[in-house]
């Protein structure tokens, strides 16, 4: 099993207080073994663990910045992320200076 701390190390900063609340609901018998970023949202693989509490967490992570924590929106910039209006605003400056290269 993944600990907490193993857990947010694996998406981006913004999202360690749904990692958080999660692992604070989820029944001790529960594992996680896999917690990851996918089409923009906080997806878990593990066992026993209730899907109301999975699914609280998978739908949080749709609505907060993955790397700072703010509100924010799932964007398609290639690759689909969760980022706030400030973080979308840097990945479009960064993608226009790669196609200019």
């Amino acid at each position: 099993m993944i600990s907490n701390e193993q857990a947010k190390r694996m998406v981006g900063p913004g999202w360690g207080k749904i990692i958080d609340n999660f692992y604070r609901k989820i029944p001790p018998e529960a594992w996680v073994y896999s917690m990851k970023e996918k089409f923009g949202a906080l997806r878990i693989d593990g066992y026993n663990i209730p899907w109301e509490i999975e699914e609280e967490a998978m739908t949080a992570s749709e609505k907060i910045c993955e790397l700072c924590g703010d509100n924010g929106e799932t964007r398609d910039l290639s690759w689909i992320s969760t980022l706030c209006d400030n973080h979308y605003q840097e990945k479009l400056k960064q993608n226009e200076e790669r196609v200019k290269n």
